[in-house]
C-alpha cells in the first residue's frame, strides 16, 4: 500500500483549514497599549474622539438638536412611562 504525503489528500476526505487570524488581535493589543499610554495612532484617535464629544455636548448646550419633532417625542415617551408606572 503506498502512503500519501502530507500534501496529498485522502479520497472523501476534507484538507485541515489553517488557523484563522483572529481580527479583533489588532483591536485588543491597541486597547491594551491605549491604557499604557499606547502609539500615537491611538492617542490622536482618543483625542479626536474627546473633541467630538465636547462638540456635541456644545451643541446640545446651545439648542442645536432640538425640534418641535423631538420634543413631542420626548413627551409622549414621558407620559407613557408615567402611565406605565401608574
Amino acid at each position: 500500500m503506498k502512503r500519501r504525503s502530507k500534501n496529498e489528500r485522502s479520497p472523501g476526505r476534507r484538507p485541515t483549514p489553517e488557523p484563522e487570524e483572529d481580527p479583533d488581535k489588532d483591536t485588543r493589543s491597541r486597547f491594551a497599549n491605549s491604557s499604557r499610554g499606547g502609539d500615537s495612532e491611538t492617542r490622536t484617535i482618543q483625542t479626536l474622539r474627546q473633541e467630538r464629544i465636547q462638540k456635541i455636548k456644545e451643541d446640545i448646550r446651545n439648542g442645536v438638536y432640538e425640534s418641535d419633532e423631538k420634543l413631542t417625542i420626548a413627551i409622549d415617551r414621558l407620559i407613557e412611562d408615567v402611565l406605565r408606572q401608574k
